[in-house]
């Protein structure tokens, strides 16, 4: 569980959880739809498994990529977090989980920028492992204006 950024004393001005983001629809979770199988094949070292998900812009981004140049969505989300894992820790295989294991044993959030090629741009991408609503660790991808 990662330390908390505020205690029980600070007062909430307002409050925006990951689950309304969710719900909002900001947030598209990497484990309840056409990602999941992927997701899992990137994160399963991990247990209990780790939430997973990337903001509304980037899925807007792969899917303009599937109407455009005709990629494959499963096959550029694959992409995407192979090419997280490596850019953080310099490792192929299961880069993306290490980079979990290593910020959850050190009990702190870790925030990376990465290049990849969605269809036919390269786009900077944002990689954030940081706690969720109740201190667990999550993992989110986002384009740079997400963040």
């Amino acid at each position: 569980m990662f330390d908390p950024v505020f205690d029980a004393t600070t007062p909430v001005i307002s409050q925006y959880t990951r689950a309304d983001a969710f719900a909002a629809g900001t947030l598209v979770d990497a484990l309840a739809n056409d990602l999941a199988t992927v997701t899992r094949e990137h994160t399963s070292a991990i247990t209990p498994q780790v939430s997973v998900a990337l903001t509304q812009a980037l899925n807007s981004t792969i899917d303009a990529a599937v109407r455009s140049v005709r990629v494959d969505r499963t096959g550029v989300w694959h992409d995407l977090l192979t090419m997280s894992g490596v850019y953080k820790t310099g490792k192929l295989v299961r880069g993306l989980a290490f980079a979990i294991h290593r910020a959850i044993q050190n009990g702190a959030a870790e925030k990376w920028r990465f290049p990849v090629v969605i269809g036919a741009e390269t786009v900077t991408v944002i990689a954030s492992i940081d706690a969720g609503d109740d201190g667990e660790p999550v993992v989110t991808l986002m384009l740079p204006e997400d963040d």
